[in-house]
């Protein structure tokens, strides 16, 4: 359950009466008819999943509630409890289920999903603002930052932030949008297709197409396909942003112009429409060609990476027809997210330590690119890799692992330590000189590098998040870290 979803005990009001969604409209709009009627004068405000009624904070205010089950009977009990018989919520479920025993209104509808997904398209078809829905293999949380940073100077922007990625999240969120200006929207693979039919973005970004998740997938032209149904949702004179280096690019181009009048392009290819002539990763200043104008910025996050993401948000920029050069200093102030690249310097008697975290995420390409970043920015420093587990790379995850040694061993770290079983294979492969260690477990792991690190170092942390290598990133940023 997004957290975000949470109803306030104190919300600040947001003004959606013009967007209002009483019983009669509720019931014409999902085909339902109401089993035991709500007051006339209720109106949708938010709408959750039957059994997520319950982890709303006690006491929070649950009028305008629309919960929805597929099989309400076995979660009765529990959801009256979590309700406490509120007239103030609404239970809306398939019209021939046996009658659950609840105290609250029940609006029977023919197919519960389809009628979900008909309430939140109707609450995003009555919002004026822009939406920009964003996906990708890699990328699409920096980017959906970014451009929460950038626009958010000047506009005001709708961007919650979750670890939850189902169809209910999505919903979710459509029923919370209001006046703002934008809607910035990150859109994982668990909704696609899906998703796109209910957001109706304005303008749709395609990060990257990259091995990762390949148990869903199973081969980067089955991604590069699953995320180009995100520009078939596109709105009429919605915009497409398509990273042209990316992997099966034709396909998303070829969704793109079907779906799209205007496709802007971005990345190091000549073509692109928006183009990275330069990164310098000390300064970390960019230099890149938009539409035949030379920009030059300053990032606030470090890597050849973000420079890359940093395009793409110039490219929504131009597709919403704002000025670029007054939106420049969003990305200057722009910080990485914790596990997706965050630096924090830590400061202990005799030594200074560098960790930088990407403990959120990992596929093979992301793991190469933070590699290569590290290299260039901390190229003067005592540097440490600290690669964990790439989970959810299907049947081929040894040998994508084992295909790792070269680039490691090119990257030139001082010192390695792998986490993880399947880690085990790229640790085979690598040079003797640069081996720190192979463990199983975060925990171990800590344990070497508080032996290990005797002198100033910066250490890459890189993982999937299931490694539980974040704990390692923790612990070293605690103040009970301590050194040999």
């Amino acid at each position: 359950m997004d957290n975000n979803d949470l109803p306030s005990q104190n919300p600040v009001a947001r003004d959606m009466s013009s967007n209002a969604i009483g019983p009669t409209e509720l019931a014409s709009i999902t085909g339902g008819t109401w089993e035991a009627p709500p007051d006339p004068a209720w109106s949708l405000k938010r709408m959750q999943r039957m059994r997520n009624v319950g982890r709303y904070p006690k006491g929070a205010v649950l009028s305008g509630t629309l919960a929805y089950a597929h099989d309400p009977v076995k979660l009765a009990e529990r959801f009256e409890n979590d309700t406490q018989g509120s007239k103030d919520v609404v239970l809306m479920i398939r019209s021939d289920v046996a009658p659950p025993p609840v105290s609250c209104a029940v609006l029977r509808v023919p197919d519960v999903s389809k009628a979900a997904n008909t309430v939140a398209r109707k609450r995003r078809d009555a919002f004026n603002g822009a939406v920009i829905a964003v996906t990708g293999s890699m990328g699409k949380t920096t980017v959906t930052s970014m451009l929460n940073a950038t626009l958010s100077r000047q506009h005001t922007v709708f961007s919650p932030r979750s670890d939850k990625n189902g169809m209910a999240s999505m919903r979710s969120r459509a029923l919370r949008l209001g006046n703002e200006d934008y809607a910035v929207l990150e859109v994982p693979r668990a909704v696609l297709p899906g998703a796109e039919q209910i957001l109706g973005p304005d303008v749709a970004v395609i990060t990257a197409i990259a091995e990762a998740h390949m148990e869903a997938f199973g081969s980067l032209r089955e991604t590069a396909q699953t995320k180009a149904t995100l520009l078939e949702g596109l709105s009429e004179e919605g915009v497409a942003v398509i990273n042209i280096d990316a992997p099966h690019s034709e396909i998303l181009m070829a969704s793109a112009n079907k779906n799209s009048d205007r496709v802007i392009t971005y990345g190091v290819a000549r073509d692109a429409d928006i183009r990275l002539s330069d990164y310098d990763a000390h300064s970390r200043q960019v230099t890149a060609v938009s539409l035949d104008r030379t920009l030059k910025y300053t990032l606030g996050a470090s890597g050849k990476h973000n420079a890359l993401n940093s395009l793409a948000v110039l490219g929504v920029i131009e597709a919403l027809g704002l000025d670029v050069q007054e939106h420049l200093q969003g990305l200057a102030d722009f910080r990485a997210v914790e596990g997706r690249g965050e630096v924090t310097v830590v400061e202990r008697p005799l030594r200074r330590l560098t960790v930088v975290d990407q403990t959120f995420n990992a596929n093979p390409a992301s793991v190469r690119a933070a590699m290569t970043d590290f290299a260039e920015q901390y190229s003067g420093s005592h540097r440490i890799l600290a690669l964990g587990d790439m989970l959810e790379l299907g049947p081929n995850e040894a040998e994508l692992h084992a295909e790792l040694s070269p680039a490691i061993a090119a990257s030139e770290p001082d010192k390695v330590y792998l986490v993880g079983p399947l880690m085990v294979n790229a640790w085979k492969a690598l040079p003797d000189k640069i081996r720190g260690a192979h463990v199983m477990t975060p925990e171990q792991l800590i344990a070497l590098l508080q032996a290990d690190i005797r002198e100033d170092a910066a250490v890459l942390l890189k993982a999937s998040h299931g490694t539980g290598l974040n704990r390692v990133a923790e612990a070293m940023k605690s103040t009970n870290w301590r050194l040999a």
